[in-house]
């Protein structure tokens, strides 16, 4: 298997958000694009690929929704959740840092 990244805890928590392919939560070319944009031991640049691509992935399934695309929107918004609960895993912490917070609001 190739890994993301060479950093164990950054590898296993991109296979964790990968891994829920099977599901519908993720998308395997999304999340390789993502790690892509990621430096290596960089919290900050996780956080913007991961939240970025969640917040893309959320505005078009409003947009589905809006459509009346239920099961498209459905989708969208289940690989956003899952994108932003990557997005706060190296941000957990005291106290709270406010990203984490408005990650579980959206």
């Amino acid at each position: 298997m190739v890994a993301a990244f060479k950093d164990e805890l950054f590898a296993a928590q991109w296979l964790h958000t990968a891994g829920y392919a099977s599901y519908g939560g993720a998308e395997l070319g999304e999340c390789l694009t993502i790690a892509g944009q990621i430096r290596e031991l960089d919290a900050e640049s996780w956080h913007a690929a991961w939240g970025g691509a969640a917040a893309r992935l959320h505005g078009l399934a409003g947009a589905s929704r809006a459509g009346g695309r239920l099961e498209s929107a459905r989708g969208g918004y289940l690989r956003a959740a899952n994108y932003w609960r990557a997005a706060y895993t190296f941000l957990i912490g005291a106290p709270v840092d406010e990203r984490v917070k408005s990650a579980y609001r959206a």
